[in-house]
């Protein structure tokens, strides 16, 4: 905390000035440049008040201002400047409240959208009143069509699969071949002795 000092007769007194606390940056992003400058203006802050009287005052391009109207001026700098990273800290607040809200919602959302879909369809135009887009149904194109016969053939020709005619022609008796079945004989009981 600076100290301002007051000359009162033959006595110096220190007064202490208030100064506004700097936070961290406003983004994680601009590594530190805004709190650079924050910091660069307290320090101006604390230099007037430290070497300068309230009655001195400035001559500038837009008029002249003592001492106390410089520093309000740059206090309302780093002012607006903590109120942004305050605002800014209270909206990603704000924003993971509606993420957290919208994660539980999101099952229920999709409940519905089953639900309409099996009254209307996947592809029904009344999903559009519900907020959900219809199911688009790919379209082949002939090239891909014609492909899928051709793997289809080699698939079959490879595997050795026959259609139903095809099955029906084998004619044939399959060999039963027999199965032993063996016999468990149940053991033997003695009698116990006394």
């Amino acid at each position: 905390m600076a100290s301002t000092k007051i000359d009162i007769g033959a006595s110096t007194v220190s007064q202490p000035v208030a100064q506004t606390p700097i936070t961290g940056t406003a983004n994680n992003s601009n590594h530190g440049t805004k709190v650079d400058l924050e910091t660069s203006y307290q320090a101006l802050i604390t230099g007037l008040t430290t070497f300068y009287q309230p009655t001195d005052s400035f001559a500038l391009k837009g008029g002249t201002l003592t001492r106390d109207a410089v520093v309000e001026q740059i206090q309302k700098f780093i002012d607006a400047a903590e109120a942004t990273k305050a605002s800014r800290t209270a909206w990603l607040g704000t924003v993971q409240t509606e993420r957290a809200v919208e994660a539980q919602l999101r099952p229920i959302r999709a409940a519905v959208r089953s639900i309409v879909a099996a009254r209307f369809g996947t592809d029904g135009t009344q999903l559009t009143q519900f907020g959900f887009t219809p199911a688009k149904h790919a379209k082949k194109t002939a090239a891909t069509k014609a492909q899928a016969v051709v793997k289809s053939k080699a698939t079959r020709t490879a595997r050795g699969t026959k259609g139903s005619k095809q099955k029906k022609a084998i004619k044939g008796t399959a060999a039963v071949a027999s199965v032993p079945v063996a016999t468990t004989a149940a053991p033997a009981v003695t009698p116990r002795q006394a």
